[in-house]
C-alpha cells in the first residue's frame, strides 16, 4: 500500500457498517475501512490511509488505517457544521442563530429566532450532543494515540470506558489488558514507557501481577498457585518480583501460604462465608 497520507472528508452516504467495517461515500469519493461507530450523513472525518484502485468496479478507494472526528473548528465554523447536520436548518437559520447569540450560540435557547420551532430545538439538542460526544472522543482517541496505543485500541479503550477513558490509563495504563484481544505485552512496550514507567519500575511488577492473577482465575477458580503465578511473572518481565510485588500491591491476598487470590474475590467469598456461620449451613438442599 502507499505511503499513508492525512485527508478530511464529509459523510454524503454509508453504503456498509457492520463488524466495525464501514464503506461509504464522501466529500472526495469513496473510503472504506475499520471503523468503531456508524458515522453519520455530513459528519466530518479525518482519515489517514491511502487511494487504492477498486479493481472490481474501478476507480481509486480511500483505504483508512485511522479515522476520528474532526470537529476541530473555531465557534462559526462549528455553527455551520451543526446546521449541516441537523435536518430542518440552513444558512438562513445559520445565519440567524450567530446573529443573535455570536460564540455563545451552543447554550442558547434557539427558539428564540424567528421561525425556529420547538421540534426543530429538539433536533437541534441531539445534534449539540453529538458534537460534544465526537470531541470528546476525538480527545480521547487523540491522547491514547499520542501514547502510541493503536486506533483500535484507542477505538476500544473509548467504546468501554466514554469519558473515563484518559483519567483512567493516566492513572494505570495497564488497565488497557482489561480490553477484549489486548494483553499485557500489548501494554508493556512503548505505551508504558510513555507513562514513565521503566523496565525495573514496581508499578510494571504489580501490573504483571494482577494480569497473571487475572489469567489463572478466568475460568471461575479463584484461587491460583503462587509458584505458577510466579513463573508467569517471570515470563512476562523477566525477573522475578513476585514476592516484593504481594508485600507492595493490596490488590492480590496469600491464601495458605501456598496460593494466591484477587482481594476482590477473597472479599466475597469471606463475606459468603461469614454469612452461612451467622446463619448456619445449607442442608439437604434447604
Amino acid at each position: 500500500m502507499p505511503s499513508p497520507i492525512e485527508i478530511q472528508v464529509a459523510v454524503r452516504r454509508v453504503f456498509y457498517h457492520q463488524n466495525d467495517w464501514c464503506i461509504m461515500r464522501t466529500s472526495i469519493g469513496n473510503c472504506k475501512g475499520l471503523m468503531s461507530w456508524k458515522p453519520i450523513e455530513d459528519e466530518r472525518l479525518r482519515l489517514t490511509g491511502a487511494w487504492v484502485p477498486n479493481a472490481q468496479f474501478g476507480g481509486d478507494d480511500f483505504v483508512f488505517r485511522t479515522v476520528m472526528p474532526d470537529v476541530d473548528l473555531d465557534p462559526r465554523d462549528e455553527l455551520a457544521y451543526a446546521v449541516e447536520l441537523t435536518k430542518g436548518f440552513g444558512p438562513t437559520q445559520e445565519q440567524a442563530i450567530w446573529a443573535t447569540f455570536g460564540d455563545q450560540w451552543k447554550g442558547a435557547d434557539v427558539t428564540k429566532v424567528k421561525g425556529i420551532s420547538a421540534r426543530l430545538q429538539g433536533r437541534w439538542v441531539m445534534t449539540l450532543e453529538k458534537l460534544r460526544t465526537s470531541k470528546a472522543m476525538s480527545d480521547t482517541v487523540a491522547f491514547l494515540m499520542g501514547h502510541k496505543c493503536s486506533s483500535k485500541m484507542a477505538a476500544a479503550a473509548w467504546a468501554r470506558w466514554n469519558t473515563k477513558a484518559v483519567k483512567m490509563v493516566k492513572d494505570d495504563c495497564y488497565c488497557l489488558t482489561d480490553l477484549p484481544h489486548y494483553g499485557f505485552r500489548a501494554v508493556d512496550t512503548a505505551i508504558r514507557q510513555t507513562f514513565g514507567i521503566g523496565d525495573e519500575d514496581p508499578r510494571r511488577f504489580d501490573a504483571s501481577l494482577v494480569y497473571t492473577m487475572k489469567q489463572q482465575t478466568e475460568s471461575g477458580d479463584t484461587l491460583a498457585n503462587a509458584e505458577s503465578v510466579r513463573g508467569m511473572m517471570i515470563n512476562f518481565t523477566g525477573t522475578d518480583q513476585l514476592d516484593e510485588s504481594l508485600a507492595r500491591c493490596d490488590k492480590v491476598v496469600t491464601v495458605n501460604g501456598t496460593h494466591l487470590a484477587l482481594r476482590v474475590d477473597y472479599d466475597n467469598e469471606t463475606r459468603i462465608k461469614e454469612f452461612f456461620e451467622k446463619n448456619g449451613t445449607v442442608k439437604n438442599g434447604r
